[in-house]
C-alpha cells in the first residue's frame, strides 16, 4: 500500500474546504436574509440575550458544514476532496475502518486544525507522511486504488512497505 504524498493531502484539504466555505456563506446570507436568528430571540427574549441569537447563527453556520464532512467522510474513508484527489484514510493494516471510527478520526482532525503547522512538521518526518489524528486514531492515508487514476500521480507518493 502506498501512503500519500503530504501534498495530495494538503491538495485534498483545500478541496475539502472550499465546499465548507461556500455551504457556510449560502447558510449565513440565507438566515440571515430568511430566518433572522438575532431579530427572533431578541423579540422571544424582551430585549435581553442579544448575542444569543448571533450566536445561533455562527454556531448553525459552523457546525452543518462540519456535520456534512464527517458524514461524508465517515461514510466513504475519504472526505470529499479525498476521493478528488484519490486517497483514503485506512488503519494500519490498511482495513477500511468503519463509519463511527471514521467520524472519530475526522472530528481529532477538525478538533486539532489549529495544531496544523505542528502536524505539517511532523509529517515532513514520518515516512508515511501522518499527521497528528493518524496517530492519535492509528490510521494512515494511503492512495486509494479505486479513485487513484482520477488524483493522478503526484511526485513525492510513497511506498509504506519500502
Amino acid at each position: 500500500m502506498k501512503a500519500a504524498s503530504l501534498i495530495r493531502r494538503v491538495e485534498a484539504s483545500i478541496t475539502t474546504a472550499i465546499p465548507m466555505v461556500v455551504i457556510a456563506v449560502a447558510m449565513l446570507i440565507v438566515l440571515n436574509t430568511f430566518i433572522p436568528l438575532d431579530v427572533y430571540v431578541t423579540k422571544a427574549t424582551g430585549g435581553q440575550n442579544m448575542w444569543l441569537g448571533d450566536f445561533l447563527t455562527i454556531a448553525i453556520v459552523l457546525i452543518l458544514p462540519l456535520i456534512w464532512v464527517a458524514a461524508d467522510g465517515a461514510r466513504n474513508s475519504a472526505t470529499y476532496g479525498m476521493r478528488k484527489r484519490g486517497i483514503k484514510f485506512v488503519d494500519y493494516n490498511g482495513n477500511h475502518i468503519g463509519p463511527c471510527y471514521s467520524l472519530l478520526r475526522i472530528g481529532v482532525g477538525l478538533l486539532m486544525t489549529p495544531l496544523f503547522l505542528i502536524s505539517f512538521v511532523i509529517a515532513l518526518k514520518d515516512p508515511n507522511k501522518r499527521i497528528l489524528p493518524d496517530f492519535f486514531c492509528k490510521t494512515t492515508v494511503v492512495l486509494d486504488a479505486k479513485n487513484s487514476k482520477k488524483g493522478g500521480v503526484v511526485s513525492g507518493d510513497v511506498d509504506s512497505h519500502g
